[in-house]
């Protein structure tokens, strides 16, 4: 017999302990990892949302639920004092999904290779064995955990879940998906993070006119809701191939459609006359060395729109198997410093966005 569930969403960088039965944990990963843990004795179980492997003292200290290195041992003790056996203690892990570079980049941004092996080590150190994975890939995944039965599920973004089983594989796409998503308020997830995330790297970077960048970012992927109203029909083939052929989500409309979201969305921005350096955010944000006169504004979209896909806050399933350009990060003089600094600001800006 079915019986409806509650479902206590984990948010990002946060963790959840439940012994209740009508509790199902759910987070959504990118570059993030998911670790569940479980007591099948004393049915007590877990889930914690990884960002980042570890912090500074002070920030593990002010956030250790944000980190690898804290965040396990803290589940840990959260579960024991509820009842749990460390010695009976398993763990599932998920998520991690790596950018794919095919070039030599300055900057490094696989967070999602970081965190995994900051995890396994955490976990190795706590003699807690992993029982079930599912890893890697460039796709970003809903993960849903029922800490009564220890029972999980992985969903990939634009496939519909399996049922029943750990981490069942996703087998097909579903024409409805992409629709949903749109309708569910994901696309304007992504273009509210991307907004804020190149507003913060203006900030970081110390960039004139935050505000500019803030809009661009808001307005880059107006594209993909025009082709989403008039064109709907033709998306079920572009799926297809981001999530069964490894295309990127704009190589698989220039083959299929014949035209891409960014020309789409910049034809519109010309005919309604936004100022140029929008139309250019809109045009390029995928190709931004051919910017004619705002290379920096689009080079920091087309940054952001990467660091959002990362942490689960993408519209297009396949953003981490498209790695940033080289041209890009050289404009905006992006280095690893600039990245964990803004890395450690997303759950902030994430949290707040679903909190709208």
């Amino acid at each position: 017999m079915n019986i409806q569930m509650d479902t206590c969403l984990v948010p990002f960088g946060e963790l959840r302990v439940t012994t209740a039965g009508s509790a199902l944990l759910e987070t959504h990963l990118g570059s993030c990892v998911g670790v569940c843990l479980f007591d099948w004795h004393a049915r007590v179980g877990g889930l914690v949302h990884i960002v980042l492997p570890k912090g500074s003292k002070e920030k593990e200290a002010l956030f250790p639920t944000r980190y690898a290195s804290t965040a396990i041992p803290l589940l840990l003790k959260k579960m024991v004092k509820l009842g749990a056996s460390r010695k009976k203690i398993v763990a599932e892990i998920a998520g991690g999904a790596l950018m794919l570079p095919n070039q030599k980049l300055s900057v490094d941004l696989n967070i999602g290779r970081r965190n995994l092996d900051k995890v396994r080590e955490i976990l190795a150190r706590e003699e807690i064995p992993i029982i079930k994975k599912d890893i890697g890939g460039n796709l970003g995944r809903v993960l849903r955990f029922e800490p009564n039965s220890g029972k999980t599920e992985v969903r990939y973004a634009g496939v519909k879940a399996g049922s029943g089983g750990p981490f069942v594989k996703p087998q097909k796409i579903e024409l409805n998906t992409f629709k949903t998503k749109m309708e569910n308020g994901n696309l304007s997830r992504h273009a509210a993070c991307c907004a804020m995330v190149s507003e913060l790297i203006a900030r970081v970077k110390g960039l004139k006119d935050p505000g500019i960048f803030f809009t661009a970012g808001l307005l880059h992927d107006i594209g993909k809701i025009i082709l989403d109203q008039y064109a709907f029909e033709n998306f079920n083939p572009v799926m297809n191939r981001v999530i069964h052929k490894a295309q990127t989500f704009i190589d698989a409309e220039n083959e299929m459609l014949g035209y891409n979201h960014t020309q789409v969305g910049g034809m519109a921005a010309m005919e309604w006359g936004l100022p140029q350096v929008f139309v250019e955010a809109i045009s390029f944000h995928h190709n931004p060395e051919a910017a004619l006169e705002h290379t920096e504004v689009v080079s920091v979209v087309h940054i952001a729109n990467k660091i959002c896909a990362m942490f689960g806050a993408g519209s297009g399933e396949s953003a981490l198997a498209d790695p940033p350009h080289q041209h890009a990060l050289s404009t905006v003089d992006l280095r690893t410093e600039d990245v964990d600094t803004i890395i450690e600001q997303l759950p902030d800006i994430i949290n707040k966005i679903d909190a709208i």
